[in-house]
């Protein structure tokens, strides 16, 4: 087939199935529904000479192919595209982790201002454990020094571990008397 241009004979539109040494492989995927149904009417047209709609399936890949290798990518490096993702990853990390932390200080800040700092002794106590579990690394220690700006917290019951503390208890309320009372 011409380079770049439209095949102009019918040899052109038929692909072998098999090299010249008669090898061939066997590839499968998937593709829209429609196809199929497209490619048994081009095949029944009889506009271009293909018996089967695997005949038209080897000469598109054998263009698409063709037109892939003319293509001059806009980043011609793969190290490029994993050095930048890897960047994005970073941020969207450092992000993620500053996103968990400012959750937790809106939990542990009101539980403080609800006098109930059982419960945020708890969330801390929990969340050490978990974070301890990770395996040792940059990380982990990120996480669990993180955990110290709350230190106040738990060395005000200082308990033997995680396990051993105790949900907070419920406060009651008193009942609100009615005003003809």
């Amino acid at each position: 087939m011409s380079k770049g241009k439209a095949a102009s004979h019918p040899s052109e539109y038929l692909i072998p199935a098999k090299d010249s040494k008669g090898h061939a492989e066997l590839y499968h995927f998937r593709a829209p529904d429609d196809w199929g149904r497209r490619m048994e009417e081009i095949v029944i047209s009889h506009r271009f000479p293909f018996s089967t709609p695997s005949d038209i399936m080897r000469w598109c890949v054998y263009v698409g192919l063709d037109q892939l290798a003319r293509i001059q990518p806009e980043i011609t490096d793969l190290s490029q595209i994993v050095a930048a993702s890897r960047v994005v990853r970073d941020v969207e990390d450092r992000q993620r982790f500053l996103d968990l932390f400012r959750r937790v200080a809106t939990v542990i800040d009101q539980a403080v201002e609800d006098k109930d700092e059982g419960t945020a002794r708890q969330l801390l106590a929990d969340l050490r454990f978990e974070f301890e579990k990770m395996p040792p690394g940059p990380s982990r220690d990120r996480y669990l020094e993180r955990l110290q700006k709350w230190d106040w917290l738990l060395s005000k019951a200082k308990p033997a571990s995680p396990l051993d503390l105790a949900p907070a208890p419920k406060i009651r309320r008193p009942k609100r008397q009615s005003e003809d009372e």
